[in-house]
């Protein structure tokens, strides 16, 4: 017989357990729907709201003739949704052939941003038309898979003027954390990078309504939509005719650098960089094999050789050298020094000028008309090796041109110290002078930074920043424009210059100058050719020109690589720019016509 006080004991014990549990139900009820009530919430609406961005159109980018050099057209990009995906495996094998991409790939993409479950993950972009449709007829063996009609950035020029655009990319995830959205595309490099924030835009998007399984019920009327703000026109100095005209003389073959900048304002108006690659490439998804050909590629066509390509100037920078000699008083422009016989004797050393049967005794104008070796020799010595330095150093020679694209590299200049470091304090003998008075040894010079150095010379002294953006042109017509800024003052004075200017008008105008065969009929010029040393193969040719002679608006610098002599290889090429600028602002009489036989052809 049970004994009922033990029956009551247990009943309370029952009892207890049965209002413990009814307790812990009820804080648990609680604690989901008043504690912690806006985080399921939010779970809850991510699970019902699907956000789809809607990518903004990047701005155009415009030459200064308002022709298009890049632009966004209709494109169709593949996504997926990580919490709608039922198994990846499965998803990835029956995806990889539709979209021409590795399983892993795929795999991978999702993996990265399990972080953000509700979100589309761009998977490809700019996928075949054929494609899509089969992902729409198919839709139940891709779960979790969307595509919508998105923009793919285009570039109509190709290769033209593609180190100065530059490309797009999506950002990565370490990217993705901070400031942009899963998917996104930024500027990768060129003014594609440096103006992305007003080229780019602002991104809206699409609120739909989901069923649990993923079907789209509807766009959600409690939240409107965000309409993307299309991104600003970038409208650019350069001038279309001038870079397909530069880019056309270099040909496939021949590598090198040239830019034209008006010294006035630092306008750039071409910028050729040879090889160069098609922009068009990285608009997309880029091939493995594409890119690991461009990347590994021996004559570098990534390359911006214009601002990141350093090379001794060779003679160019006579007039660095000669402007340091007769502005510090070591030398007048009649200064006497030993004549040329072809060479010049140092030490146990004999130091050849360029020509063998020598230029005989010169002065300074002289001695840049005709580019004597053993005239700068001697002013080299005459100079010294600290008066060379600073003053190298005060023209910007080792110091960046602030350029408006990302990546640029200096030049260099050495210095004592330098010297001491690199070979001991008694591993170097006052011979580097001879070599720096010509513009070969250790000096080095980007195009650009050498460009920047003559409009120096022929505007006054005063040597504006290089720049390529005129304007910026928002949606809503809001203008910014350009200002023309001064970089720096050249340490040489109005009387200094002006012998420059005359010894470079020699160099072209003149009867003996090394350039005489790209003078301009009706168009007096200037310039200074250049044979740089090349360690690694022939000599690289260089010249630097500049025109009209009384009020330059246009200078230019031209680097051919492995290509002799400077009048030979350069010089052409900053002649046949010349004429079709000067054609273009009325200088000279526009080009004939084409054939008739070439019209009816067309």
């Amino acid at each position: 017989m049970i004994d009922l006080t033990t029956k009551s004991i247990r009943g309370k014990i029952v009892a207890g357990i049965m209002a413990a549990i009814f307790l812990l139900l009820v804080g648990k009820l609680a604690q989901l729907q008043i504690v912690s009530y806006d985080y399921y919430f939010q779970m809850s609406e991510e699970n019902r709201i699907r956000l789809v961005p809607r990518t903004a159109m990047r701005g155009k980018i415009v030459d200064r003739e308002g022709r298009t050099l890049a632009t966004d057209r209709p494109a169709y990009t593949v996504s997926v949704i990580p919490s709608e995906i039922r198994q990846l495996s499965r998803l990835s094998e029956e995806l990889a052939p539709l979209l021409s991409l590795e399983r892993k790939t795929i795999e991978q993409k999702v993996k990265e941003r399990r972080s953000r479950k509700y979100e589309p993950v761009p998977i490809r972009r700019d996928i075949e038309f054929a494609s899509v449709c089969i992902i729409e007829e198919s839709n139940e063996l891709f779960p979790g898979v969307m595509y919508q009609l998105d923009h793919a950035r285009t570039y109509p020029y190709g290769n033209i003027a593609a180190h100065i655009i530059g490309y797009t990319g999506e950002v990565d995830e370490r990217e993705s954390k901070t400031q942009f959205r899963i998917g996104s595309m930024i500027g990768r490099a060129g003014v594609e990078k440096q103006y992305d924030q007003p080229i780019r835009g602002i991104d809206g998007v699409d609120y739909q309504e989901v069923s649990a399984t993923g079907r789209i019920l509807g766009s959600l009327q409690s939240k409107p939509n965000k309409d993307p703000i299309p991104g600003s026109e970038l409208g650019l100095s350069l001038d279309l005719d001038l870079q397909v005209l530069c880019d056309s003389l270099f040909g496939d073959s021949l590598s090198g650098a040239a830019i034209f900048i008006n010294p006035q304002n630092g306008e750039i108006l071409a910028m050729v960089s040879k090889p160069n690659y098609d922009a068009n490439l990285f608009s997309g998804f880029v091939p493995r094999d594409a890119y690991q050909q461009l990347s590994t590629d021996e004559r570098r066509p990534l390359l911006d050789r214009v601002i990141r390509g350093t090379y001794p100037p060779g003679s160019t920078s006579k007039l660095l050298t000669a402007g340091a000699a007769l502005e510090l008083g070591v030398i007048e422009p009649n200064t006497p020094f030993k004549p040329c016989y072809g060479g010049y004797q140092f030490g146990n050393r004999y130091f050849k000028c360029h020509k063998k049967s020598g230029h005989g005794s010169q002065d300074v104008y002289g001695a840049l008309e005709v580019s004597c070796d053993t005239y700068f020799y001697q002013v080299g010595l005459k100079l010294g090796l600290k008066n060379f330095s600073d003053i190298a150093k005060k023209c910007g020679f080792d110091v960046l041109t602030g350029i408006d694209i990302p990546a640029e590299r200096a030049g260099f200049v050495p210095t004592e110290e330098w010297y001491n470091k690199a070979y001991g304090k008694n591993g170097w003998t006052k011979a580097v002078l001879l070599n720096l008075g010509i513009g070969q040894g250790e000096l080095l010079v980007t195009p650009l930074g050498l460009a920047q150095f003559y409009c120096g010379v022929v505007n006054n002294g005063n040597v504006m920043k290089p720049h390529l953006m005129r304007y910026i042109k928002s949606a809503n017509g809001e203008l910014t424009q350009a200002t023309p800024e001064v970089a720096r003052q050249l340490p040489f004075s109005a009387s200094t210059l002006a012998i420059l200017k005359e010894g470079c008008r020699r160099v072209v105008q003149g009867g003996s100058g090394t350039a005489a065969r790209s003078r301009i009929e009706g168009i007096e010029m200037g310039g200074k050719t250049g044979t740089a040393q090349n360690p690694h193969g022939n000599e690289h040719a260089l010249f630097c020109g500049f025109a009209p002679f009384d009020k330059p608006t246009i200078v230019g610098c031209v680097v051919v690589e492995n290509a002799g002599h400077g009048s030979v290889a350069a010089a052409p090429i900053v002649q046949q720019v010349f004429i079709r600028y000067f054609q273009k602002t009325g200088l000279l009489a526009p080009p004939p016509p084409p054939p008739l036989e070439d019209i009816v052809q067309l």
